[in-house]
């Protein structure tokens, strides 16, 4: 089973890319940059896929922002 890659919590769409590419990429947030930039609507592994709480804690502890 597929689900979509927009839904991986390291997967993060910013307001600059998303616009550069009519909102159609992410980026891949994993270690330092840069970054892989991935299509958000490409298939990915059911096991990826996570719930949107689950990839705002991601983001949120990617940047050390409080929680």
């Amino acid at each position: 089973m597929l689900g979509r890659r927009r839904q991986p919590a390291d997967v993060l769409p910013s307001g600059q890319l998303r616009q550069f590419s009519g909102g159609r990429e992410g980026y891949v947030l994993t270690g330092e940059g840069p970054f892989d930039v991935v299509d958000l609507l490409d298939p990915a592994p059911a096991a990826r896929v996570t719930s949107l709480a689950d990839q705002h804690a991601f983001i949120r502890a990617f940047y050390g922002l409080p929680g």
